[in-house]
């Protein structure tokens, strides 16, 4: 006689969003070995109730599936959380003041260290420089990030360590900023060209250092709901401790390692070796840890107004952002690419750089079709029409982050100007014409939590005026919620076993403490999460909860 199929797990009388292809509602959800077996109504699911079946009484509460961030960099937030945070600081005073008390707690040979500080936020509204922080220190290093990649600040001490003098050339793909009238650097570097030359001299963390990190920061990602993330900057030696964590049982967070190529601040041919080197391609590995597309970034951002853009910016006239890497170098590696059969992604914030990106990605279809290696772009704040139809007819997806509009609307609108910012990051442009669209982050870049992401994509709300800026684009909770789950599976090529709760997926699912569909929108970022789960085992549950 066959033994009755019982589940491991079962949560009853729960208002289960399933995110499947109708967006239908079901009442309760059967799990085993790591996998949803029946998604449906309370009486259906009981029958699956065993001796050792976890039974959980939802009592009305909502579950939605694991959120899934598309574009991420999972070290760096990890590594963060010891450094300061300077996110929402409203003065360069202020900041002084911050770090002037860290340094009162570190020993005298240690850095100091900070993220997140935006000039906008600032009294000043203006960069910080090496002079500013040289009155908490000038002979211990000093090192803030704005935008990790993009713009950072050190001090006087720092930039003599790096050997950074007012007769250093420029870099390629960067720039040292200097003081008008005497032209000596002021401490602020922008551009990857520029960051190479203080790289050398940062602190580097060891493995043991970053293995701690990441098992940190994936405890703190399951307590936002987090189950899946694509971390998009990735070497070999990153692959190494993922796996290494995975082999312990010690990772809580799936992950797809999108490979970094330092293309702009490396030679073309090192680049080209870097790719044709590597043995696997995209996709290899398994549900917990794989390798997804080549990362390549293009061009800066719109705080240091360094997205590379087809109009000049604001008040500048011939200012029209930072381009990285060669339009040569650019084609001649996304040929490579699609040659070998890698996805690739690039970070190209501006309309330029997205036109850029587009026709590299043309000219390598033409040679070996990228039309199902779903090839990315990543940030993408400004497309047009023609971005529209580029996209469409190559099979190319998009990694968003609504989270932007809502930290650095102020910088849009700077930058921009009012009617062109709100165009900036259009989801529901991108949604009308059928294009597949991941939502994520950029942390730490931004707040990870993906229901500020949901709230920022639903409401659009400037966290600096309260404005709420472009709301014609808009987009509803449901194409919200897809965007963080499913769609963001999609990205990697993995819609079919993860982003819904339908039999046969992985079981990630996220229990919320009130309905994401049913509350009023301005509230969404604020539900509690109240249990994850990833495989089928709970990997976070609210303290309260029983």
């Amino acid at each position: 006689m066959l033994e009755r199929l019982s589940a491991d797990m079962v949560f009853l009388d729960g208002r289960v969003i399933t995110v499947d292809k109708s967006f239908s509602i079901a009442q309760a959800v059967a799990i085993k070995d790591g996998k949803f077996i029946a998604v449906g109504k309370d009486a259906e699911i009981k029958e699956l109730i065993g001796r050792h079946t976890k039974v959980f009484n939802l009592s009305g509460k909502t579950v939605v599936p694991g959120f899934i961030d598309s574009h991420l960099h999972m070290k760096w937030t990890g590594l963060n959380l010891d450094k300061i945070n300077l996110r929402g600081v409203s003065s360069i005073e202020d900041m002084l003041e911050i770090i002037d008390e860290r340094a009162k707690e570190i020993s005298v040979g240690q850095w100091i260290q900070g993220f997140g500080w935006d000039e906008g936020y600032f009294r000043e509204k203006r960069y910080p420089t090496r002079w500013d922080l040289d009155k908490v220190s000038s002979t211990r290093p000093i090192h803030l990030a704005r935008a990790y990649g993009h713009i950072e600040v050190v001090n006087s001490k720092v930039l003599k360590m790096a050997n950074i003098t007012k007769d250093t050339p420029q870099p390629a793909g960067g720039k040292i900023l200097r003081d008008p009238k005497t032209g000596e650097p002021t401490g602020v570097l922008s551009g990857q060209g520029a960051l190479k030359l203080i790289e050398k001299v940062l602190p580097q963390p060891n493995r043991e250092e970053e293995k701690k990190a990441i098992k940190a920061i994936s405890k703190k990602f399951n307590a936002a709901g987090i189950t899946s993330v694509c971390d998009g900057w990735c070497y070999p030696e990153d692959f190494r401790i993922f796996q290494e964590l995975k082999e312990a049982g010690d990772l809580t967070v799936r992950i797809c390692g999108m490979v970094k190529i330092d293309a702009g601040t490396k030679p073309l041919e090192e680049c080209v070796a870097d790719i044709e080197e590597w043995g696997p391609y995209t996709n290899f590995g398994d549900d917990m840890l794989k390798i997804g597309g080549l990362k390549l970034i293009l061009d800066g951002g719109i705080g240091g107004r360094t997205a590379l853009t087809r109009l000049s910016y604001r008040n500048e006239p011939t200012n029209f952002g930072l381009q990285v890497i060669p339009t040569k170098d650019l084609i001649e590696i996304c040929k490579v690419a699609a040659k070998n059969n890698w996805q690739v992604g690039v970070h190209c914030c501006g309309g330029k750089a997205i036109d850029l990106t587009l026709e590299a990605y043309k000219k390598a279809d033409a040679e070996k079709s990228i039309k199902n290696r779903r090839w990315m772009l990543i940030h993408a704040y400004e497309p047009n029409e023609c971005t529209f139809a580029d996209c469409k007819k190559l099979g190319v997806v998009v990694a968003v982050q609504p989270v932007f509009i809502h930290l650095m609307g102020h910088a849009f609108i700077s930058g921009w100007g009012k009617k062109r910012a709100s165009y900036a990051c259009p989801l529901k442009g991108w949604l009308n014409q059928k294009i597949h669209v991941g939502g994520g982050s950029d942390s730490p870049m931004a707040n990870f939590e993906p229901l500020v992401g949901i709230w920022a994509a639903v409401n659009r709300q400037v966290e600096l005026t309260g404005e709420q800026l472009g709301v014609e684009q808009c987009i509803s909770v449901q194409e919200a919620l897809r965007m963080f789950t499913v769609e963001s599976a999609y990205l990697s090529f993995d819609e079919n076993i993860k982003g819904s709760i339908e039999p046969g997926k992985l079981a990630d699912l996220v229990v919320l403490g009130e309905d994401i569909l049913r509350i009023p929108k301005m509230r969404i970022k604020d539900i509690p999460i109240l249990m994850t789960i990833m495989n089928g085992n709970i990997v976070y549950k609210d303290k309260n909860e029983d």
